[in-house]
């Protein structure tokens, strides 16, 4: 049976985030991812301006200016084939199309045929995380953001289509809000709330009222949705860990994840090497 160190599952910004620190030291890694291609995901897009400069991307990765808040928008194809092009693929093992159908004590299968052992396991693998049911948490609030992609030649409104905008209404979506993210060659224009406060059925009814009154025509596009999951419980469970949203730290108040699954796979990272050290970033997303 194949063995290693550390077992990472979902190459997404936490797994790749946390893959990239462990090259840097003797462990034995190997990340899984189960599409194949990493990077492309259902998601708005939004990072924030010191991540970019952090992670030292290209500038042409831009779909938008830095806004007041401190966000640009990002393709996440882009922001993953970009994580991944720097990864020492000489200290870490990197397998697509290998998704993770069974989880054991000390080994995980894959595609139902293929078990390897792991000393540590990394759940990096997003809101319906595979190691986190495997932990048997359940969520007990969680978002649900929905969209549209609009490619910039066919967006027509009176709102500025290149820059970030956020539309607050509390009667069509709470406490939450609307938003339209400029890219490159796309806008994502979509909405989100807390699904259990707002079903998804009535959200997606409150948002076709929104589109119409701010006259955005999103007549033959394709309504795409994904969960967000904000719902903490702990980050180290023996030899387990989870990063990212599959550890539930995506903001409840905007429903950012992008930041905290950077950060978190390289705190968990830094716990993997040194089993003694303490992180205060962990802290600092649990106040805020």
């Amino acid at each position: 049976m194949e063995s290693y160190d550390i077992i990472i599952v979902g190459a997404g910004p936490g797994g790749l985030s946390a893959a990239a620190a462990l090259a840097k030291s003797d462990k034995n890694v190997l990340l899984l991812e189960k599409n194949r291609m990493i990077g492309p995901k259902i998601c708005a897009g939004g990072l924030r301006g010191s991540d970019f400069e952090y992670l030292k991307l290209p500038g042409d990765l831009r779909g938008s200016q830095v806004d007041k808040l401190g966000y640009l928008t990002v393709d996440r194809k882009e922001l993953g084939q970009s994580q991944l092009k720097k990864l020492d693929k000489k200290r870490i093992a990197i397998r697509t199309g290998a998704k993770v159908t069974k989880i054991e004590q000390e080994s995980v299968v894959v595609n139902d045929r293929n078990k390897i052992r792991y000393k540590y396991l990394v759940g990096a693998d997003g809101s319906l995380s595979t190691v986190r049911k495997y932990l048997g948490l359940k969520e007990k609030r969680a978002l649900v953001g929905i969209q549209y992609i609009i490619p910039v030649k066919e967006f027509i409104s009176a709102g500025d289509s290149k820059r970030i905008q956020y539309y607050y209404n509390q009667r069509l979506f709470l406490s939450w809000f609307a938003w339209v993210f400029p890219h490159k060659d796309y806008l994502a224009i979509g909405c989100g709330a807390d699904r259990k406060l707002l079903p998804v059925k009535k959200l997606k009814e409150n948002f076709r009222e929104w589109l119409t009154e701010t006259g955005i025509d999103v007549s033959g596009k394709k309504l795409t949705g994904f969960p967000i999951n904000c719902d903490y419980r702990g980050h180290k469970f023996n030899n387990i860990f989870l990063v990212g949203d599959a550890a539930g730290l995506a903001s409840y108040q905007t429903g950012e994840g992008i930041h905290q699954a950077l950060v978190s796979g390289e705190e968990v990272a830094k716990m993997l090497i040194d089993p003694g050290y303490k992180s205060k970033k962990f802290e600092k997303f649990l106040r805020s």
